[in-house]
């Protein structure tokens, strides 16, 4: 490699050089080089160089996080396929670095080491001579950004949701109620009608009755979702929430032949959670299993602790979810199950964001799906939004 004309000048005076100046030149070159690895360590997006050759020089923090690549010096000067695990990426790889191409942005699905999107850029280096010294390659990952635009859409489909509830309330609420009421007077009517006729009348009633409390507690329902009271935050055992839904629902598990696997972890200390909300989003994601496997099958569910973070996990063996569906599994009325209300899994992800938290979705079809709900242990000593009791229904 070509001397730079700092290190020109600085070996043509070496032998004149004192030891001090000597010392202080390479401290100065030290921190100059541990400030560069700093910001190159914090970019957000992961930086790879190549060498001409096209054999690994140097990767940042998050490059070496996508691709996988151990801290040690063992992966110095290997080539992109002792160094790169994905098959697409290292193809596009090499069709660029092998011809110093430049390539402004592409997109990359990777599934190895892990399934992510990526955006690819790669720019040719060269010296202050025009000489080609080998390659720079800027990885970014697209699904932490795609996630927290899913995010961003939903919690703005929840806040439309709930601008409407209050019309729905008045435009349908209201009028159902008037049909209940005059339901009633016509029953009392017809008690004076010959009995033939009063049969007849009665069964054309019960139909109309019936699907008059169904579509009245769908509205209940939706406005329940939509509009949730105000969480009353008490310092909770999880693992006794847990036990609690876990025993309203094991007549259904028994019914539908599903084992349930267990693996709490009792040294979780209590935090501030709504208990009574708790349970209910514990329900939606245990019966939403139930549901899921028809045949009967396994849940396994695993309370965790990973820092000041609680883990609750909730895998089954049912049909699974496709790609494509996940993002929209919270949202309204969306449902594949032919008695689902589509309601379950907003309230979930409606209680979960009170408490400060969040769901992860995994999921592959014809395997099952693990849901884990991640929620921050707060103690009482810290202000929380809602910190009051409960309000009146």
């Amino acid at each position: 490699m070509p001397k730079t004309n700092f290190i020109d000048k600085f070996l043509d005076r070496f032998d004149r050089l004192d030891r001090l100046t000597i010392r202080n030149t390479f401290m100065k070159l030290e921190e100059e080089h541990n400030l560069a690895q700093l910001v190159l360590s914090n970019l957000p997006d992961g930086v790879v160089v190549f060498d001409t050759g096209c054999r690994f020089v140097f990767a940042n923090r998050i490059a070496r996080l996508i691709l996988g690549i151990g801290a040690d010096e063992t992966v110095r000067n290997k080539s992109i396929d002792g160094l790169v695990q994905d098959p697409d990426l290292g193809l596009l790889l090499k069709e660029y670095l092998g011809e110093h191409k430049q390539l402004l942005s592409e997109e990359v699905k990777m599934l190895e080491p892990r399934e992510r999107a990526v955006s690819l850029g790669i720019m040719p280096l060269h010296d202050n001579e025009g000489t080609w010294r080998g390659n720079v390659v800027v990885l970014s990952d697209l699904s932490a950004k795609r996630e927290r635009e899913r995010q961003r859409s939903r919690s703005e489909h929840i806040e439309t949701l709930t601008s409407l509830a209050s019309g729905i309330a008045h435009e349908i609420g209201n009028p159902l109620n008037s049909i209940g009421i005059h339901l009633d007077l016509i029953k009392r009517e017809i008690k004076t009608f010959p009995k033939a006729q009063r049969e007849a009348l009665s069964a054309y009633l019960e139909v109309v009755e019936r699907e008059t409390k169904r579509l009245n507690k769908m509205v209940k329902n939706f406005l329940q979702a939509t509009r949730p009271a105000l969480p009353a935050f008490e310092e909770s055992d999880i693992n006794h929430i847990l036990a609690n839904s876990i025993r309203l629902l094991k007549p259904e598990l028994k019914e539908k032949n599903i084992a349930l696997g267990l693996k709490l972890n009792r040294r979780i200390p209590p935090f501030l959670i709504d208990a009574e909300k708790m349970h209910r989003a514990f329900v939606n994601v245990i019966r939403n299993a139930i549901q899921s496997m028809p045949k009967g099958g396994t849940v396994v569910i695993e309370t965790k602790q990973k820092e000041k973070l609680c883990l609750v996990s909730f895998k089954d063996e049912g049909y699974g979810i496709p790609e494509g569906d996940i993002p929209r599994i919270f949202e309204a009325y969306y449902t594949t199950k032919e008695e689902g209300s589509g309601l379950g899994l907003l309230i979930t992800y409606n209680i979960v964001k009170e408490h400060g938290g969040r769901i992860d979705v995994k999921s592959s079809v014809g395997k099952g799906t693990e849901i884990t709900i991640v929620l921050p242990i707060r103690r009482e000593k810290l202000q929380l939004p809602y910190k009051k009791k409960r309000e009146p229904a």
